[in-house]
């Protein structure tokens, strides 16, 4: 069943918002192994690409084209998927409540 089948059935807001945004939510994590396995070092995200990368997805996703500005500066950073998969899960939570 679809997130969209799905959404028609429940009548729960926080439910149902929560089954929207959950394509992103994967999208998110997905993203972040993709960057590990296609890096050199497999141990560690390079942060500043990822988040660069999610926020284009994210804008994509809302068809957003140029309605918001995103200004993203971002220290580089290394991080393990232990820690990066969380913090790419709040991130995602942060911009998409944000849009």
């Amino acid at each position: 069943m679809s997130p969209n089948s799905q959404s028609a059935y429940l009548e729960n807001d926080m439910a149902l918002s929560a089954i929207k945004n959950s394509p992103h939510r994967i999208h998110s994590m997905s993203l972040i192994h993709q960057k590990l396995y296609n890096s050199e070092n497999i141990s560690t995200i390079n942060m500043p690409n990822y988040i660069k990368e999610l926020v284009e997805y994210l804008r994509e996703s809302f068809s957003l084209e140029q309605r918001i500005h995103f200004d993203v500066k971002i220290d580089p950073l290394e991080l393990d998927v232990a820690h990066a998969v969380p913090l790419g899960l709040i991130l995602n939570e942060a911009i998409t409540n944000s849009i």
